[in-house]
Parts: C-alpha cells; structure tokens; sequence
C-alpha cells in the first residue's frame, strides 16, 4: 500500500514500549497513596491515556483543586514510572524492533520518533532499549509548543524530514496522536493497547486500519 513511502513516524508510548498501563496505574497510584483514589473517576484516567503531563494535571487539578497537591500527585506518578521502567515492567513490544529494522532498511525512507513524552523521560527508554540508532530524527514532548492532540509534533517531523504529508505514515496507539495525526493531514495505522471507542475511530478519516500488533503493519510496506 505505501510503495512511495518516505517517512515513517512513531510515537513511542503503547507503540514501541508497553507502558500505557505503567502511566496509568502511575496515576491511580500517586493519588492512592496521597489518600486521592476516590477523587479523580476513572473513566477521566482512561482518557488521561496518550495526552500530554500538563493536560493530564489539569484534569487532576479539576478534582483536587489544589495545584501544590496535584504537583505532589505528579512527582509520585513520575517517580512510579521510573521504579517500573528499572524493575523491567515496561517491556518492548512484540515486532518493535523488526519493524523499525525493516523500514530502517528502505533506502528512501526516514524514521522520525514523536512522541509527547518530555526528554528527561524519554531518553531513559531510549537508552534502555538503544531505540535511538533506528531514527533519523527524534522529536519529544519539550521540543515543540503544544503537545498532542494538537499537530505540532507531527508537522515538526514533515519539516525535519522535509517530506509532504502524502508521503509520510503514522504509528499511533492513542486517541490524542490520532487527533494530532488527523490534524496534520497524515495517514495513521492505530495500534490500542486496549480499546478505543469505535465512534471515535470512526470520526477520523485519517486512520487507514486499526492493527492489532505491529506485526500486522509489516503487509503495508512490503
């Protein structure tokens, strides 16, 4: 399907890295142990999936209406993240590496990696895993003004890789990046960890199939 194919852009999160479910237990772990697991539904945690940290304290600061507070719940959540990442609880996903070998290979095709996470995070998955050899440009939460659901990050991976948004492809497993990829005009193959509502995949035009795995990508490019 993509002959022409340039440019292939990834987020990381729920993408390259099992880690959806380490934030979002991060969360409901920082306000349990802050005596907050009651405040916050759970339903809005859900949707906290794939948005951006400051989005995500908003929604917080809704329900705790005390911004020292929903810091503390951030500080608690980050530090969680970490604990899970060192213990080995965020994992690579299955064909992460077979895909990004396999694109890495296609002599007219550029890698960029876009993802909402800042990069005093980020380059400690990154280094984990020596994720970053795979791309040409690598694009994180703090390197453009706003964040997923809104284009920038994308727009900003056009640019660098200086390839027009026809030609280019995203990996998405979030409702928010399939926003910011509908936004920037961009063909998206979703992934979910979980489920996502089917009306809202039905809204955007932009998302060519949802996948179950990576795996199922590879036919796309071959």
């Amino acid at each position: 399907m993509y002959k022409d194919l340039q440019l292939a852009i990834f987020d990381m999160d729920g993408i390259l890295v099992s880690s959806e479910h380490v934030y979002a237990n991060g969360w409901q772990h920082a306000l349990k142990m802050l005596n907050l697991e009651n405040i916050v539904p759970k339903e809005n945690l859900f949707y906290m999936r794939g948005a951006s940290s400051a989005s995500n304290m908003e929604t917080i600061d809704r329900y705790v209406k005390d911004w020292s507070i929903t810091q503390q719940v951030k500080k608690a959540r980050d530090q969680f993240f970490i604990d899970e990442l060192n213990a080995g609880h965020v994992p690579l996903l299955p064909y992460a590496i077979e895909l990004l070998t396999y694109l890495q290979n296609k002599a007219d095709v550029q890698l960029v990696l876009a993802s909402n996470t800042p990069t005093s995070r980020g380059q400690l998955i990154l280094d984990r895993y020596d994720l970053a050899k795979y791309f040409d440009h690598i694009i994180m939460g703090d390197h453009v003004k706003n964040l997923k659901p809104a284009p920038d990050i994308y727009l900003k991976a056009l640019e660098l890789a200086q390839v027009s948004a026809d030609k280019a492809v995203i990996f998405e497993d979030s409702l928010a990046g399939a926003t910011a990829g509908l936004l920037a005009a961009v063909d998206i193959l979703l992934i979910p960890e979980e489920p996502l509502p089917d009306e809202a995949i039905a809204k955007n035009d932009k998302i060519i199939a949802v996948l179950n795995s990576l795996a199922d990508a590879l036919p796309y490019f071959e």
